[in-house]
């Protein structure tokens, strides 16, 4: 499983990606691409911030740390019947609520234009790089308040 600094690298290098979008123009012409990329730029900040903080979640009525990933090896019975995603996002709500709403907007923003083939809203980019800044600041704000 990749680790705090494998994350971390994987979501700058994501970004990178966003800003040539940006020096480009490309925004609108690949909006749907932009979404995308911004929440798994999301994702791995939340990986790499659950690699630092290793939050003991309850499972089955005993409370299990994450020693790796969201989809450490607790939550193995979850995953026959859900994805990975689903996994993410119960973490998201049952223990850092305030990623919860940023994060969800990337995510379903991003099925809707990749799988639903919906034209984004004319801000939806603007929004998109504004709640991956959210949660990148809330994930290492945690880090933060765990060290």
């Amino acid at each position: 499983m990749p680790d705090y600094g494998k994350h971390t690298a994987q979501a700058e290098h994501n970004e990178k990606l966003l800003s040539t979008f940006e020096s480009q123009s490309w925004e609108t012409e690949f909006g749907d691409w932009y979404v995308t990329i911004a929440f798994y730029s999301a994702v791995h900040y939340f990986e790499a911030m659950l690699y630092a903080v290793k939050p003991n979640i309850p499972v089955g009525g005993v409370k299990t740390e994450f020693v790796e990933h969201s989809s450490n090896r607790a939550f193995r019975g979850f995953y026959e019947t859900h994805s990975e995603h689903c996994v993410r996002e119960k973490l998201i709500r049952l223990k850092f609520g305030r990623i919860s709403a940023p994060f969800n907007w990337l995510y379903e923003r991003s099925r809707t234009a990749r799988y639903n083939c919906q034209a984004l809203e004319d801000d939806d980019c603007a929004k998109a790089k504004s709640n991956l800044q959210k949660v990148k600041s809330l994930c290492r704000l945690r880090i933060e308040e765990t060290a």
